[in-house]
C-alpha cells in the first residue's frame, strides 16, 4: 500500500529486505488490530466488514465449571464463601474450527459475555478485572518471578511444588532471541500496541504491589532460593 500517492497493492518487503510482488496480499492481523486497520484506511485502502455474522451463547452454572477446572472441594469452598474462596471463578473457552469465518464469544468468570470485537473499552475492561476479580496474575515474560509469587500466595494441595517443572516456561517470550527479534521488527515498522503495553503494565504494576508482602513467606523464599540455584547453573 503507498501512503501519500496512489493506494494499490504492490507486494510485501520482508523483514529481511527482500520484495515479494504480488498484486493480493493476505493480512492474518489477529485480534484487537485496530490499529492496523487505521493506518491501512489512511494509506487509502478500502475496508469493508463481512456480510455477516452468526453467533450463539452457551452458558454453563458456575458450580460445574468450578468442579470442573479446581475439584469438588475448591467448587463447594467457592460455593459456600460466595465466590470469595481461594480462587476466582474458574473460566473456560469454546473454539471452533470451520470453513468460513466466524465470531466467538467466551464466557467470563462474572458470567457475562465478553465478544471478541476490538473495542475500545476491552483494554479498560481488562484491566479493571485484573485490579479485582483475580487473586493471582503472572506474567511470561517474568516467568519464574510469578512463579515464586504464586508459590509464596498458595500453598500446594498434595505434595510439594516441583520446581523443575514449574521453572519450565514454554511460552515464546523464554525464547531470548525471538523476542528481541520481534521487537526490532516492531521497532522498525513503528508499531506499538498501546492496549496491549497497558494490560503489562497493570500486571508488573501488581506483581510489584504483591512480592513486598511475601519476603518472610516460607514457600516464595524457598522457590526464590531455587530460581538462584538454577540462574548459578546456567
Amino acid at each position: 500500500v503507498g501512503c501519500g500517492g496512489v493506494a494499490a497493492v504492490a507486494g510485501v518487503v520482508l523483514a529481511s529486505g527482500e520484495r515479494v510482488l504480488a498484486d493480493a496480499v493476505v493480512l492474518a492481523a489477529g485480534h484487537s488490530a485496530r490499529e492496523l486497520y487505521q493506518e491501512l484506511l489512511r494509506c487509502g485502502a478500502t475496508l469493508a466488514p463481512k456480510d455477516f455474522a452468526v453467533g450463539f451463547r452457551i452458558e454453563h452454572p458456575q458450580g460445574v465449571v468450578d468442579a470442573a477446572q479446581y475439584g469438588e472441594e475448591l467448587a463447594v469452598e467457592h460455593c459456600k464463601s460466595g465466590g470469595r474462596g481461594r480462587l476466582p471463578p474458574a473460566s473456560y473457552r469454546l473454539a471452533a474450527n470451520v470453513a468460513t469465518g466466524a465470531s466467538s464469544s467466551a464466557s467470563s468468570s462474572s458470567g457475562s459475555s465478553i465478544s471478541s470485537s476490538s473495542s475500545r473499552d476491552v483494554p479498560a475492561l481488562a484491566i479493571s478485572r485484573l485490579r479485582t476479580a483475580f487473586q493471582f496474575v503472572g506474567d511470561t515474560g517474568q516467568w519464574n518471578r510469578s512463579v515464586c509469587i504464586f508459590c509464596g500466595l498458595f500453598s500446594p494441595r498434595v505434595q510439594p511444588y516441583d520446581y523443575d517443572r514449574l521453572f519450565v516456561n514454554v511460552r515464546p517470550s523464554n525464547n531470548l532471541g525471538a523476542v528481541d527479534k520481534a521487537k526490532s521488527i516492531l521497532r522498525t515498522h513503528k508499531w506499538h500496541d498501546a492496549a496491549d503495553q497497558a494490560v503489562y503494565h497493570e500486571v508488573t504494576a501488581w506483581l510489584d504491589k504483591v512480592e513486598p508482602r511475601l519476603q518472610d513467606n516460607a514457600r516464595y523464599r524457598e522457590c526464590r532460593a531455587e530460581w538462584w540455584k538454577r540462574r548459578q547453573r546456567a
